[in-house]
């Protein structure tokens, strides 16, 4: 009785409760918010900071106490307390020019198409805490497409495709409900994620999120342009660790953006093809609906036209589709129920004699239709198993590859219990593509001990190079075959016979100040000699390769050639030395 009361003096709200931006119809007014779905808390206070674009400002600037959070991971609820005061703040926001000291609303919301039960609870639950009153769950698409005036309530297949941050929804929908549909939790936040990986693995800069975010609305497209596009833009360079500034054009966007768009072409048509005949054929005159932030990106309608051969239309401001389609429901809140209610009276309302011709007349259609797409169906499971052949294969190689990576972590832990070193295992993440310049960057920092000028190594404990800058989570290191490495060593079977090798052409190690009384020969090992901070004795450097003239009197020099393929390291260990890592 008190929440109707209190409901009086409320304003209805719409919501679009996206994983990148959560927009907010009120009824009678539109859309009146609009605002990333980030959340700014302090920690120690447990107090909200900012909400939406104040909170954006902080991401990436923030101390340690404080952490600006996405509550949402494609398109569900991952951070329910978060999300519960995020919705709260929206609904006092709406509230705040009005005598509602106590808001009651009813409200709707958007949500992906596939979510769990659990995942829906969590919406609905979380909306209530919030302060909602009732709250009205619709799939993305169907409001998308009462968004966009379509008469989806008529015998007519419409098809939308709704590209948002976090989801990727695809449906075909007639008479109100949804006959076919897809839904890919890969969308907009894919692309900027495949932005910063290629700007890190092809130009050695790591780039943030809005970084990413900014190039992909600036120069991104997926098809080809008539006119090249550049950008500029700021970065950490991976190997300095210093500011950098690159130029950045849209056929490389594009081409960091294509396997998330293959994936997501792949999908529409298979949804078109699973479909039935019929609303194929009014898909062709209609053509597909685009709508989401991601129908903004350059060049999706031509592509999409390209792979489908079907006329395809771009919603007018179509990010707003989803929450344009609740405040329209919001205009008569009955609709959701009165949509459950169709089939329940189609199926309990009739009398015994009409429910049999219902009956016979829905089978009769349905036989109809089964031997119709027969042979659509035959290709759809060829097509399915090609798919999951192309998987295996995929997964053999991925699992190939752990093998092989289990075999050099096995061997660095043998290592470490052999020698009793603290030993720091990291992953290469990028390395440096000139032929002289030799550098790798390991995802292990300053947070797990890493100091500067520790030894690296792989395999049994074989030299990778120094560690010559660190950061909180990565650290750059030198490769023994860098032109400006250089490390202090000793024969294995002379161990009182110190030198220095160094980096030759990328490839190789020069060994100096050998005494000429030395008897070289080729294969002796070379070591470290200890005689350098942070660096133990006995670590393998390589192998003797052959002896040159060094024009001293004194002393002669030999080539060492390393045991390690360095271009092929994926797991490394930084050696803690001494143990208390002083």
């Amino acid at each position: 009785m008190l929440s109707r009361i209190l409901g009086k003096f409320s304003k209805d709200m719409g919501i679009d409760l996206g994983t990148a931006n959560t927009l907010v119809y009120v009824k009678d007014k539109g859309i009146v918010i609009n605002e990333p779905s980030i959340v700014a808390i302090n920690l120690r206070t447990d107090q909200i900071l900012g909400v939406g674009e104040d909170a954006k400002k902080m991401v990436g600037k923030t101390p340690p106490h404080i952490v600006a959070i996405r509550p949402l991971k494609q398109g569900v609820i991952s951070d329910f307390e978060v999300t519960e005061k995020m919705l709260k703040h929206f609904i006092e926001k709406v509230h705040r020019e009005t005598y509602a000291f106590l808001p009651r609303p009813r409200v709707v919301i958007g949500i992906p198409m596939d979510v769990t039960e659990v995942e829906r609870k969590a919406v609905e639950d979380a909306t209530m805490s919030a302060g909602a009153r009732e709250v009205y769950l619709i799939e993305e698409p169907l409001a998308a497409s009462i968004g966009a005036r379509l008469p989806i309530h008529e015998a007519t297949g419409y098809m939308v495709v709704d590209i948002g941050g976090g989801t990727t929804d695809i449906a075909i929908i007639s008479l109100g409900g949804i006959v076919t549909k897809r839904s890919l939790r890969v969308a907009g936040d894919q692309f900027n994620e495949n932005i910063i990986a290629y700007v890190r693995e092809n130009m050695n800069v790591l780039i943030g999120e809005r970084m990413a975010e900014e190039l992909k609305i600036r120069i991104g497209s997926v098809y080809e342009l008539d006119e090249t596009m550049e950008y500029k833009i700021q970065g950490r360079d991976m190997i300095t660790g210093l500011p950098k500034e690159v130029i950045v054009n849209d056929v490389q966007v594009r081409s960091a953006m294509r396997r998330t768009m293959r994936l997501i072409l792949e999908n529409v048509k298979a949804t078109i093809e699973e479909a039935p005949p019929e609303i194929v054929a009014d898909i062709l005159k209609k053509g597909i609906l685009l709508t989401g932030g991601g129908a903004l990106i350059r060049g999706i309608d031509r592509i999409l036209y390209e792979e489908t051969k079907i006329p395809i239309h771009v919603m007018d401001d179509p990010m707003t589709a989803v929450v344009r389609g609740t405040g329209i429901i919001l205009e008569d809140i009955e609709i959701p129920r009165l949509l459950q209610v169709v089939t329940g009276f189609l199926e309990q309302g009739l009398n015994p004699i009409q429910r049999v011709f219902y009956e016979q007349g829905r089978d009769t259609k349905s036989s109809a239709r089964t031997i119709a797409v027969s042979k659509q169906k035959l290709v759809l499971e060829i097509q399915e198993l090609n798919k999951k052949i192309e998987q295996m294969l995929l997964e053999k190689a991925t699992c190939d590859m752990l093998v092989a990576e289990n075999s050099e972590l096995k061997r660095l832990l043998e290592f470490r219990e052999e020698n009793k070193y603290i030993l720091k295992i990291g992953r290469v993440v990028t390395r440096s593509s000139d032929l002289s310049d030799k550098f790798i960057v390991i995802d292990i920092g300053a947070r797990e001990a890493v100091r500067s000028g520790y030894a690296v190594v792989a395999g049994e404990g074989n030299v990778v190079g120094k560690v010559v800058r660190v950061d909180e989570q990565v650290a750059v290191v030198r490769l023994l075959v860098d032109r400006n490495s250089s490390l202090a060593v000793s024969l294995a079977t002379e161990l009182k016979t110190q030198g220095i090798v160094r980096g030759k052409r990328g490839i190789t190690l020069d060994m100096d100040f050998i005494p000429k009384d030395i008897v070289l020969r080729p294969n002796m090992l070379v070591k470290t000699s200890g005689l350098e901070d942070h660096i133990p004795a006995g670590l393998i450097v390589g192998n003797v390769s052959n002896v040159e003239e060094s024009g001293s009197a004194l002393f002669q020099k030999t080539i060492v050639k390393p045991i390690l393929d360095f271009d092929g390291l994926n797991i490394v260990g930084v050696v803690i030395f001494p143990a208390d890592g002083n």
